[in-house]
């Protein structure tokens, strides 16, 4: 593993434990959601012992837990401010790893994989 392999596999973890602590700030402690919060920390626990090569199944997995438990409605107006929060927060969250992503394949070294 090189360097910049082991520094972005570093930036990723980070990044992911950021977005499921944010996602789990706005969760709502109540029994109706507490699956929903324990699935959030089982993924955020097991996202130290994942190979770099496999960080992308977590952000996938937070997506799958998102939709399973977030009652998104079509109208805006009728969701709750906690889901609009998880929302805008997941959002961003995608947005700056894609930016990330940009500038990382712009400025990548090519004598070799990252």
């Amino acid at each position: 593993m090189t360097t910049k392999t082991t520094e972005y596999a570093s930036y990723y973890r980070n990044f992911l434990k950021d977005l499921i602590e944010n996602i789990l700030k706005e969760v709502p402690n109540d029994p109706e959601n507490s699956l929903f919060i324990m699935n959030l920390n089982n993924t955020l626990e097991s996202l130290w012992y994942k190979a770099p090569e496999i960080l992308n199944s977590t952000l996938i997995s937070i997506l799958d837990i998102l939709k399973k438990y977030i009652p998104l409605n079509a109208d805006d107006a009728l969701n709750p401010q906690w889901v609009k929060n998880i929302r805008d927060i997941w959002t961003t969250a995608v947005r700056d790893l894609d930016n990330r992503l940009e500038i990382d394949a712009i400025t990548k070294d090519v004598s070799g994989p990252p």
